[in-house]
């Protein structure tokens, strides 16, 4: 009995999730954009870092944006 409540705890909504991907998706992108110039030998220009930001900041904020909406 007192497993069964554990579990219903444990549970998250839709929203969460979808905000917890959000957010790792917008670490990916911070990480590995970079990480795939550095690999190629291309040069990573002031452009290249803006769009890298931007888009992760993007991912990052909604996925805060939408955490916090389902409350």
């Amino acid at each position: 009995m007192q497993y069964s409540v554990l579990v219903d705890s444990a549970r998250k909504s839709i929203g969460e999730m979808i905000g917890e991907a959000s957010r790792e998706v917008a670490v990916l992108i911070f990480v590995f954009a970079p990480l795939d110039r550095w690999v190629e030998r291309r040069p990573y220009t002031l452009s290249d870092i803006l769009k890298t930001i931007a888009f992760a900041g993007i991912f990052f904020v909604s996925g805060v944006m939408i955490e916090r909406m389902r409350n």
